[in-house]
């Protein structure tokens, strides 16, 4: 049995632009937002948090050099 687990977390990346997506591992209460069984489950609550708290997700994340 798979005992994996998934994490909804925040992160400030370069741009000073706070971005929610989804890990496999917990970084800590501070920026994990929720802790989840399947990647789907993750998935759905990373959008509901984007869209509740208006955070782009990560996958918007454009690296600037």
């Amino acid at each position: 049995m798979d005992n994996e687990k998934w994490y909804v977390t925040t992160i400030l990346m370069p741009d000073d632009i706070l971005y929610v997506g989804i890990t496999q591992e917990e970084y800590g209460t501070e920026i994990t937002v929720s802790e989840h069984d399947t990647e789907d489950e993750a998935e759905q609550a990373c959008k509901e948090y984007s869209i509740k708290n208006n955070i782009p997700l990560f996958e918007e994340y454009k690296e600037v050099y």
